[in-house]
């Protein structure tokens, strides 16, 4: 059992980067340089007395965190109230979950892992697509383009 799964992970790990993957990698990527040039930025700004370089300096500390929540969504980024909490969320626990930590992340941030729009509990009409949201997370659109039928 323990060499079925040590195989099967070496074929998941060394399997090609998907375009949606190379895709998170890309936003991940571009999230750090944004946050590196507002750090970089703001300690420009940092020890002036002038008014304008101290709004400058507030700006640039204040988009940082902005990127770094961007990058690392914490619990005050998972909707808790209103129509959209009525669906059961997938089982982030899963492999496929663990594996790719941009789907995940998309996932509590309540947007389809597939497209990235927002997830709205109002699209699903039917049960069948409220369960398939809570194995894999994609909206009504993208499983519609996943199972045409």
């Amino acid at each position: 059992m323990t060499s079925f799964i040590s195989k099967t992970l070496l074929n998941y790990l060394s399997r090609p980067i998907t375009p949606q993957e190379q895709l998170w990698i890309y936003d991940d990527f571009v999230y750090e340089r944004r946050v590196d040039y507002h750090n970089q930025m703001a300690e420009q700004y940092k020890n002036s007395n002038d008014t304008n370089s101290q709004l400058k300096f507030i700006h640039h500390t204040q988009e940082a965190a902005r990127w770094r929540a961007k990058i690392t969504p914490g619990p005050d980024m998972v909707h808790t109230s209103g129509p959209k909490t009525n669906l059961i969320k997938p089982d982030l626990n899963r492999p496929v979950f663990l594996f790719e930590r941009g789907k995940a992340d998309l996932i509590r941030m309540n947007k389809c892992p597939s497209c990235k729009k927002e997830i709205d509990s109002a699209d699903f009409k039917t049960e069948i697509q409220k369960s398939e949201y809570g194995i894999t997370g994609t909206c009504v659109e993208c499983q519609t383009k996943m199972f045409p039928n």
